[in-house]
This record gives structure tokens, C-alpha cells and sequence, in this order.
């Protein structure tokens, strides 16, 4: 199977480097194409981009930007990029695919860089869009972007392009938050000793995104507090600051309810593409589906105790496997 994008509902859509050339291949009549043939070939390959894939897709790397994304523009010439470079290969080839560009491995023993790549001996991918796969790009994940979004309207104001402006609605800042999960996002889930006494493992369990922007914190509580809290409860996120050895505050929300991350991660782990998150997404669920069935404490969830709980519980379960 070629390489595609691939969504929730198992579409797969195809690869699009059939549709892109380098300069100097596209000639017409054995002629360089000019500007203009060049920009118009370029509208129809983003045309069909847009036929093709989906809004997921774009809320999606709207909170991949905000998070790992690299705005850069250059005052010299006015010239810019948009870069995503990750030790995870499949996001930033499902990218490379798309716009038909090359798609670079940044190798720790060759490399000269010391950044938190080279330093932890990873071998990492990145990915540059430019010119008009940039504006293309930018111009679709706009009206989903939260952390970077003045970032963009400056770009677009210097290089005198239109932005997309509509109302978002929920759903889609649902693929919004699983993107900037993937890139500022991670789950702890740390396997203690086997606690005789209470019938339990030791376990320290909790879901945490990091980042400096106050506001998007403050953004990521909101919805997760909207999604995973009833009215009755009490909020399931809350957000911590530090500022220890630090210019700049840095902000830690935190879901901490074991019960709670585990209906989070049954919503995201089909929606996230780090395959070393949806790994440990898929974990926790077994393990609570263990404690449920041998009668252990999930989190507060006493399963020996709460019998209408764990009934439903294996309810579930068996619906599942059907």
C-alpha cells in the first residue's frame, strides 16, 4: 500500500508526490516552465490536496505546529518556512508525502548540533515546506491554531496573503488537542511493587502537557475540564507553575483522576499518531481492564467493593470483543 494519510474511518488517501516535480524536470517541449506555468501547476496539485483530505487533518497539525512547528522568516529577502522536525517518523512523512518535498534524517553521530535530539542520541526526522506549499499549509491550519496564531498573521501580513477565517467548531479542536498532545503531551504511567494489604498495585498514573504560553494552558484546562468533567464534579485538570531556574514561567497541566485519563485514552488513542503514546494509552486500558476483571482498586475505583461498576465494566469489555 502507498503511503497515505489515514484517518479515523480507515480512508486512506494517496500519495501525492505524483503530483509534484522538481523545477527541473517540469518542461514543456523540452523548455524550463516559467513562474506562472509553475505557480498554476502548484494551484492544482494544493486543489486536489484540498479535495482530498480532511479537516481532522489540518486541526490535527494546527496543534502540531503550536507545540514542535518552527515558523521562520527571513527579513533579508521576506522569504519563509514552516519546519517540524521529530524523532516519531510517521508525522512528518505523512507531511513530506502530502506536499511531494523530501523528507531529511538528522543523524546524532554525524550531526554537529547539540540540541535535545543529538544530546539523547535520537535519530530524528524533519520536513521544510516553503513558498507556496508554506502559504498553503498555514492558510489551512489557521483557523485551528491557538499558541503560534500571531506568529502566522505576521507572516501573513509581511508576505501579503489571505488567512482562512471561519468559526471552529468542537469536534474539530478535539483533533486540535490530540496534535498538541503529541507534541507537548505525555502520560505517566509508572509501575510500582504489589500491595498486599490493599489488594493494589503501586501505580503513579497522570496526564500532563507542558508549555510556557499561559493562555493555551489555560486553553488545554478549558477543554479538557468541557470533555472529561460533569457538573458535579470537581475540575479533573488543573495547572501548576514553575519558575525554578527559568526566564520564562513554565506551566504544567495536569490530569491526575486515574479514571478519568482512562476514558481520555479511550477517546485519543485512535486519534493521536505517536505510536509510543497510543502504546501506553493501550496499556492502561489493559490494566484497567485486569483490575476490573480480578477485582483490584483502579485508581479510587475499588472493583471489589463497587459490584455495579465492575459489572459494567466487563459489560463493556465483552461489547468490545464483539
Amino acid at each position: 500500500m502507498p503511503l497515505g494519510v489515514t484517518y479515523r474511518d480507515a480512508k486512506t488517501y494517496p500519495e501525492y508526490s505524483s503530483l509534484w516535480r522538481p523545477v527541473s524536470t517540469c518542461t514543456e517541449s523540452g523548455r524550463l516552465m516559467s513562474r506562472t506555468q509553475l505557480n498554476l501547476f502548484e494551484d492544482s496539485r494544493h486543489n486536489a490536496i484540498d479535495k482530498a483530505v480532511e479537516e481532522e487533518f489540518w486541526a490535527y497539525h494546527a496543534g502540531m505546529a503550536d507545540g514542535d512547528g518552527h515558523f521562520r522568516i527571513i527579513k533579508r529577502d521576506n522569504s519563509f518556512s514552516y519546519s517540524l522536525e521529530l524523532v516519531d517518523k510517521n508525522v512528518v512523512e505523512e507531511l513530506s508525502s502530502l506536499y511531494g518535498v523530501t523528507l531529511s534524517v538528522r543523524d546524532p553521530k554525524k550531526s554537529k548540533r547539540k540540541d535535545r535530539f543529538v544530546v539523547k542520541r535520537q535519530k530524528s526526522y524533519y520536513v521544510h515546506l516553503c513558498g507556496q506549499n508554506a502559504i498553503h499549509f498555514i492558510q489551512k491550519i489557521y483557523p485551528y491554531m491557538i499558541e503560534k496564531r500571531r506568529i502566522v498573521e505576521n507572516i501573513a501580513k509581511i508576505k501579503k496573503f489571505n488567512l482562512n477565517k471561519f468559526k471552529v467548531h468542537q469536534g474539530a479542536m478535539l483533533y486540535w488537542l490530540a496534535g498538541y498532545f503529541d507534541a507537548e503531551g505525555s502520560i505517566i504511567f509508572n509501575h510500582k511493587a504489589y500491595i498486599k494489604n490493599k489488594k493494589t498495585y503501586g501505580m503513579r498514573i497522570a496526564l500532563r502537557w507542558v508549555t510556557t504560553d499561559h493562555k493555551v494552558a489555560r486553553y488545554v484546562r478549558k477543554l479538557t475540564n468541557r470533555w472529561f468533567s460533569k457538573k458535579s464534579d470537581k475540575p479533573v485538570v488543573t495547572i501548576s507553575k514553575s519558575t525554578k531556574n527559568r526566564k520564562k514561567p513554565l506551566y504544567a497541566v495536569v490530569m491526575s483522576k486515574t479514571i478519568k485519563i482512562f476514558v481520555f485514552g479511550k477517546v485519543f488513542k485512535d486519534i493521536i499518531k505517536i505510536k509510543r503514546k497510543q502504546d501506553k494509552f493501550l496499556k492502561l486500558i489493559d490494566y484497567g481492564n485486569f483490575c476490573a476483571k480480578y477485582k483490584f482498586k483502579f485508581g479510587k475505583v475499588d472493583f471489589a467493593k463497587n459490584k455495579n461498576r465492575r459489572d459494567k465494566w466487563l459489560e463493556g469489555m465483552k461489547s468490545e470483543m464483539e
